[in-house]
């Protein structure tokens, strides 16, 4: 069904009404079936494909789907398309990386915000971020007694929560929880402030078809509300 030729390519694309799917969304056509095996095409590729490590005389650091990740110095980093999907270097990948940014700081105050700026030279696209060393899987624990990490983190899940009811998508994180507690994917927690570093996913899961969209926004909502209910209910013990 999925071909390197005919595959749907997002762009970055992260507007309302914009489905990556769209051309499936069909009166009996089943939509998941489709995805699932648009899922196994775009993994089977990703897994393919070793990500670019060498970048001028810049230290790798490491790489996703879309970048690669250098250390320029001790508080800069450069990130460049990880060579996987080919329209992640293309402009109007970065013009959408950009806007995605902009749009999260329109909800989040910047301290929780890695500080990006975007540039394209010489036909590659290029971020130039604020280094923010951690582990990307930030954990609170249940028996945790930091008072400031908890009021952050109810600052940042009331944004998050406001930014998922407004436009019905959040940037590539997730909310699990476990036996020990509350886990952050892909948000470093540092000096007690979670921080986004990353601001959109290849397979971005809120802009493949509306199913999936109203499916994800109701699931990451009740993740962020349950969080935030222990939260207050911790403060107060």
């Amino acid at each position: 069904m999925f071909t390197i030729q005919n595959y749907p390519k997002s762009y970055g694309n992260i507007k309302p009404g914009f489905y990556r799917l769209r051309g499936f969304q069909k009166p009996n056509v089943d939509i998941e079936k489709i995805e699932s095996k648009f899922w196994e095409f775009i993994s089977a590729m990703a897994f393919s494909k070793q990500p670019r490590k060498i970048f001028k005389s810049y230290q790798f650091m490491d790489a996703g789907w879309e970048w690669s990740v250098f250390r320029k110095d001790s508080q800069t980093v450069i990130k460049i398309p990880a060579g996987i999907f080919d329209e992640v270097n293309e402009k109007q990948y970065l013009t959408n990386t950009k806007l995605a940014y902009q749009k999260i700081l329109d909800y989040f105050p910047a301290k929780f915000v890695a500080e990006t700026t975007f540039e394209r030279s010489n036909g590659l696209n290029m971020m130039e971020q604020v280094l923010v060393e951690g582990k990307d899987n930030g954990r609170i624990g249940y028996n945790t007694k930091n008072l400031e990490l908890l009021k952050n983190t109810k600052i940042f899940l009331k944004s998050a929560l406001e930014m998922l009811d407004d436009y019905q998508w959040l940037p590539d994180f997730d909310i699990r929880r476990s036996s020990k507690g509350f886990r952050l994917r892909n948000v470093i927690i540092k000096s007690n402030l979670p921080k986004i570093i990353d601001f959109t996913a290849y397979y971005d899961v809120y802009r493949l078809y509306s199913q999936r969209t109203r499916q994800e926004v109701k699931d990451k909502r009740k993740r962020i509300v349950d969080f935030l209910s222990w939260i207050s209910k911790k403060k107060k013990s």
